[in-house]
């Protein structure tokens, strides 16, 4: 966007204007946590590190209760 008053360009990043799926946004987290490396490598988050995030990250969403197997299953899936 350019603002003519202030002669300034500014960049807007449209991958996150809009609400995602969410747990594609955990993934995209874990995954830049562990600067975008292959998902088995030992800098990824370790299970009870994800499970650790998931349940900050529900519980801020008001989902006090979800299925940490299937949750687990399906991140990896992504």
């Amino acid at each position: 966007l350019y603002d003519s008053v202030s002669k300034s360009i500014s960049f807007i990043d449209f991958e996150y204007a809009d609400v995602n799926y969410a747990l594609f946004d955990v993934v995209a987290h874990f995954r830049t946590y562990a600067a975008n490396c292959d998902p088995h490598s030992s800098i990824y988050p370790t299970q009870e590190e994800q499970l650790h995030f998931l349940s900050i990250y529900f519980d801020a969403r008001g989902i006090k209760n979800f299925d940490e197997e299937k949750t687990l299953h399906i991140l990896q899936q992504i």
